[in-house]
């Protein structure tokens, strides 16, 4: 998952990339579950600068949060969520 990661990106090399895009497709297949895991957690996840996190808290402090947001996801999920956002229930 880690040469997806690097080898999918915008930035690799377009033949290097090809080759990742064939592997990603079997990974696909054979693990759906663990793919999509990647594309969750991995692929299409992003980080936030200590600057981004205060903004990002600022609005959840002026906005409660509804825990109708959280119906998607696991208690695990949610618990993670609530941890990166320093919020403390």
């Amino acid at each position: 998952m880690h040469f997806l990661k690097l080898r999918l990106d915008i930035h690799a090399q377009h033949e290097i990339r090809e080759y990742a895009k064939a592997i990603a497709k079997i990974v696909k297949e054979e693990f759906p579950i663990t793919y999509e895991a990647f594309i969750d957690y991995i692929l299409e996840a992003v980080t936030f600068s200590s600057q981004e996190m205060e903004i990002i808290n600022n609005i959840i402090n002026k906005n409660a949060i509804d825990s109708c947001y959280y119906q998607d996801l696991s208690k695990g999920e949610i618990l993670d969520f609530k941890k990166k956002l320093n919020i403390i229930d």
